[in-house]
């Protein structure tokens, strides 16, 4: 997809890398998070956000930076769930 962006668009070029990543990210976990949404996935997330209540419980991966990783999306949705998070 960057790679497609970048050839039909050659402003893209003249950005940090970075800039477009973040540009892609946030679309994309937009899409995401709307994704879940509309499965009705949400009764998942309600359930985590139910036991964080009474139990500690944590999600982990190997990614290098939490902003751009699922990890951050699920943060979301338990914060818009009122998961007891810290």
């Amino acid at each position: 997809m960057i790679a497609t962006l970048i050839r039909q668009d050659p402003a893209f070029r003249r950005l940090p890398f970075w800039i477009v990543m973040s540009s892609v990210w946030a679309s994309a976990a937009a899409g995401v998070v709307a994704w879940i949404g509309a499965r009705g996935d949400a009764v998942g997330i309600e359930l985590l956000a139910a036991l964080s209540q009474d139990t500690n419980f944590s999600v982990g991966c190997y990614c290098d930076n939490e902003a751009l990783c699922h990890r951050s999306l699920l943060r979301q949705l338990l914060e818009q769930a009122d998961a007891k998070i810290g």
